[in-house]
């Protein structure tokens, strides 16, 4: 087989469109998909025509569907430019709050409030941010109550301290905002590329995976409205330069769980494995006389995920605080805060977490117990389910 057309020659390419109904940017400027595994093209299926005459010789096959669709998994990279919008895509959600100011800020223990002129005008109650600058707070809060724009409640209590330091956060929560997301092909061959380009992508659903010993995985998939090929690529695009920041592992890159908004420290809680999955209930709806759909629909986001522990089993609180949960129908707090080796940091929670089950097993005769959780998320109580909190280093 020729090296021109093997699979690692296709690449993928993605550009944002105002709305899934507008088509392509007329100058679109793509980014580059980085992924592991996965394909997205049109699939057309065929019905061979049954009628019947003297010559008794089978029928024509005749195209009666044609869907654009697919999947992508990837190895996260936290500082992939092109992470905000594929989870604004999956989420279905615009940016929330945003804290982005340099100035002099105050840190107070007592009152468990940071303080700096203007610095939080746009943010949002339970976004999580970091003070960049700070050798004592340089870590992850989540906000509690905002008291003003200058100030704001937050957890855990920081250190006291009084210097100039920046402060960062960009929210994006799941929302009923679609997010058109045009999607490029490239396959090189001998004589040229051919360029396949699927027009008002969405994404049907995502998916996350942090393992023990693993590297943290994603997953999108897609549905989209309908496709152009050829060999000539659209007048006036141009590619952004490839993202290679480093991809983030499950020892080094995974800094600490929240559970209602408090860090867990492997002395109180030791996480083993947690995975997520958002699925929007897509569905594509046909037309005649087009190939791929006239329109994808919608049902309610459903957020579901599992979380494996180890517990401390001669405390009764401890050992059965995940059973507790269960029975009780408790509705908690849940979030995973990723850092990567630049300083870039990632931080994914849900404010109203239940369990829908939990089984528990010992080891070490009976010393340390084992939870396995499975989870939903609802938004009832605080308007969102589920938030993504992406953390810039300045």
């Amino acid at each position: 087989m020729s090296s021109s057309i093997q699979g690692n020659a296709v690449s993928y390419w993605a550009t944002e469109q105002v709305s899934p109904a507008t088509g392509v940017p007329a100058t679109p400027v793509w980014s580059n998909i980085r992924r592991t595994s996965g394909d997205i093209d049109i699939a057309k299926s065929f019905t061979q025509s049954s009628e019947v005459d003297s010559s008794r010789q089978p029928g024509y096959n005749v195209i009666t569907g044609a869907e654009v669709s697919g999947s992508v998994d990837r190895d996260l990279s936290v500082a992939d430019p092109s992470l905000e919008l594929f989870v604004r895509a999956s989420l279905q959600s615009a940016v929330g709050g945003t804290i982005n100011s340099t100035g002099s800020t105050t840190f107070s223990n007592s009152a468990g409030t940071i303080t700096q002129t203007g610095a939080f005008a746009a943010a949002v109650v339970g976004q999580y941010f970091v003070p960049f600058d700070s050798t004592l707070n340089e870590r992850v809060f989540t906000i509690t109550a905002l008291t003003s724009d200058d100030e704001v409640v937050v957890s855990p209590a920081p250190t006291d301290e009084t210097i100039t330091a920046t402060v960062v956060s960009k929210s994006i929560r799941n929302g009923s905002t679609q997010v058109g997301v045009a999607i490029q092909k490239r396959i090189p061959t001998e004589a040229d590329t051919v360029y396949k380009t699927f027009e008002g992508c969405q994404v049907g659903s995502m998916s996350l995976s942090i393992t023990s010993g693993s590297i943290v995985t994603m997953n999108y998939a897609f549905s989209g409205l309908g496709q152009a090929s050829g060999t000539a690529q659209i007048s006036g695009a141009t590619d952004a330069t490839i993202d290679t920041s480093r991809v983030t592992g499950s020892v080094k890159d995974v800094i600490e769980f929240f559970v209602d908004g408090t860090p867990q420290t492997p002395a109180d809680v030791c996480y083993t494995d947690f995975t997520l999955a958002v699925d929007n209930g897509a569905q594509s709806n046909a037309a005649i006389g087009k190939e791929g759909a006239c329109s994808i629909s919608f049902g309610a986001a459903n957020i579901t995920g599992t979380l494996v522990s180890y517990v401390d089993g001669t405390t009764d609180t401890t050992s059965q605080s995940e059973i507790v949960k269960r029975d009780n129908e408790t509705l908690f707090g849940l979030g995973v805060v990723l850092k990567d080796v630049d300083g870039n940091y990632l931080v994914v929670s849900m404010p109203s977490a239940q369990y829908t089950e939990v089984t528990q097993a010992d080891t070490a005769n009976g010393d340390v117990l084992k939870n396995n959780g499975s989870f939903s998320a609802t938004g009832k109580p605080s308007g969102y389910a589920i938030e993504f909190n992406l953390i810039a280093k300045p």
